[in-house]
Order: C-alpha cells, then structure tokens, then sequence
C-alpha cells in the first residue's frame, strides 16, 4: 500500500506579459529548499509575450498553468479561481515581479504560519532591486520595519496597532494563507485592495494576520510621473470606498504632507556620503513626485470615476486591463 504524502504548500502567482523577470521568479520557486513538499501555479490572463509558453515545456510536475480570458481578470476573483484549482493545505501568493531573494523563502513563510494555529495569514517583508533608486529603497526598509518586532521572527498583528497603515495592511505580492479560512472566506471580488479587505474580514472574524521577516521577496517599481498619480488616485479612491478613510482629508493636509514628506527626503539625500551632484535630478524628480502623489491622494477620495472615459484616462489599473498600457496586471 503506497503512502499518500499531504501537499503542504501550493504557491500561486497570477501573471500577465511576465517576461523575463517572470522566468527568473518561477526559477527561483522551483529551486526552494523545503521539507515539505510544494507545487506552483500560474493562472495567466491573456499573454502575448511568449513566455507562458515556454514555462509551459518545463518538465516538472510541480508546475500547472491555468489559461483564463483577459476580459476575466479580478485581483480577487482570479486568485480564487487559482485557489480552488490547488491542493495545498497552505497557498503562497506572490506576483509576477516579486522574486524571493533566497530559497529559504517558502520555508520562512510557512513555519511563520504553521507554527501559530491563531494566524490566518502571513506575509513577509518587501526589499527593493537592486537597481532602484535610494528613495524607493529607504521607503521598502521603513515600512516593513514598522511591523517587525525586534525579538521575534514573526510579529502576529492586530487591527488596531500603529493606525491605518499597520492596522489594515497585508500584501499578497508575498503571503501565506490558510486553506481552511479561505474556504470560509475567500477573496472579495473588487478592483483594488483585495488582500487588505481580506485581512479585515479575516481579523473580524476572530483571525489573526502576521509579518514574517525572513520571508523576503525583491519587489519594487520606478513608476514614471503619471502614473504615480494615476496609482495614488486609485490608492484613495479603494481606501474611501472600503475603509471609509480619507488618506488627505483637503488642500492643507495635502500641502503639509508634501511639504514634511520632502523635507525628510531633502535631509536624507544629503545625508549619503556617496552621492554626486549628478544624482540631484533624482532628488528633484522625488520632490514632485510627492507633490504628484498628495494630488493624486486628494483627488482620489473625491472622485467616483463611473465614467468610462475617466477611468480610461485616470485609472492605472483600468488602463491595464483595458490595454492602454504595459505593465504587471497585479502590481
């Protein structure tokens, strides 16, 4: 009689158009050292790029790929139906851009949640590329930081610590979940911010949610000036609607914003002794684009954006599903 071996782990990743970098993530799942055993799932929505089909030629049966319309694509829904195609007792969620640095990630991320029957959820720290610029890199480091508990590996969180921010924050660009409170609560079907609605229903429902430290993915955008705005905007937008909380509540609060935001930033960049003159464009570039980023906050918990043609025009996740630009689908 055989022995039936339980599947710990099923990692899923929603992609689109991954390129490249969506190679380099799959390697790096595959080659996860664990004593548990593990598989991968990619549920693509609509690629054209060709690399889908070559990761589909991979001879190895940890891999699946579900093909679904690009018409189909939700941050929720898409994950759920990945979800339910998965046999693992836990499900590792990243994206298409967010490479673990290590392949000790997966199992980091699952003691974390194994070794608390309390926690719902875990996701892990975000460091930047290495190519990215110091800001970006000084923003990854204090975020996360906030969350980690300096004596512990795994920091359980609760909705009301530090506001807003730590409160309701979770991230499924690198998480874990568990099975069995999916089945009872799975992903809400909405346009944004689908894992910090999940993480609220799941504290609401008497769950906890953690940090791990060591479960570290590379992840990190240069996004151009427009689209700063066009992200910030729906970053509003999605906290009004489904927190009812307005990150800048008028003109002045945006103002003082900009102004405290940049003046950090200021003193930061002179403060790194390897700097030339020839990185103050960097600095410049930094300051409007916090000022880019309170309008686009601003404005955001203002606007309903029914209209098609607005949400076309101002929206960075619609442009992407409608194809008015290139990009991840599930930044």
């Amino acid at each position: 009689m055989g022995i039936h071996l339980v599947l710990k782990v099923s990692v899923v990743i929603p992609t689109k158009n991954g390129g490249a970098l969506l190679r380099r993530v799959v390697s790096q799942v595959l080659k996860q050292e664990t004593d548990f055993s593990f598989d991968l799932t990619l549920i693509d929505s609509g690629s054209s790029d060709g690399v889908i089909d070559e990761l589909s030629a991979l001879e190895d049966k940890r891999l699946k790929i579900i093909r679904v319309p690009a018409e189909s694509f939700g941050h929720g829904r898409t994950r759920n139906e990945a979800i339910a195609a998965c046999g693992g007792e836990y499900i590792a969620l990243l994206t298409q851009d967010a490479l673990p640095v290590d392949r000790e990630w997966l199992a980091h991320l699952f003691t974390s949640i194994d070794s608390n029957e309390r926690l719902a959820g875990v996701f892990g720290r975000h460091v930047a590329y290495p190519e990215a610029d110091l800001f970006t890199k000084k923003d990854l480091k204090n975020h996360f930081d906030g969350f980690k508990d300096a004596s512990l590996e795994v920091a359980s969180l609760d909705e009301k610590m530090g506001g807003y921010s730590q409160g309701h924050f979770f991230s499924d660009n690198n998480a874990i979940i568990r099975r069995t409170v999916w089945e009872q609560i799975p992903y809400p079907d909405v346009s944004y911010a689908e894992d910090q609605l999940w993480a609220k229903a799941v504290m609401q429902a008497g769950w906890e949610k953690g940090f791990s430290n060591l479960g570290v993915v590379f992840h990190s955008h240069d996004y151009s000036i427009t689209d700063l705005f066009r992200r910030s905007l729906d970053e509003s937008r999605a906290f009004k609607e489904y927190f009812s909380y307005q990150t800048t509540r008028n003109v002045w609060t945006a103002l003082r914003n900009w102004l405290g935001t940049s003046a950090g930033d200021v003193q930061y960049f002179f403060t790194q002794a390897s700097l030339s003159r020839w990185a103050l464009p960097q600095l410049a570039k930094r300051v409007f684009g916090n000022l880019v980023k309170q309008v686009g906050m601003y404005l955001g918990g203002r606007m309903s954006m029914k209209h098609e043609g607005l949400r076309r025009l101002l929206s960075y996740d619609h442009r992407l599903r409608v194809g008015l630009r290139k990009g991840k689908q599930n930044d």
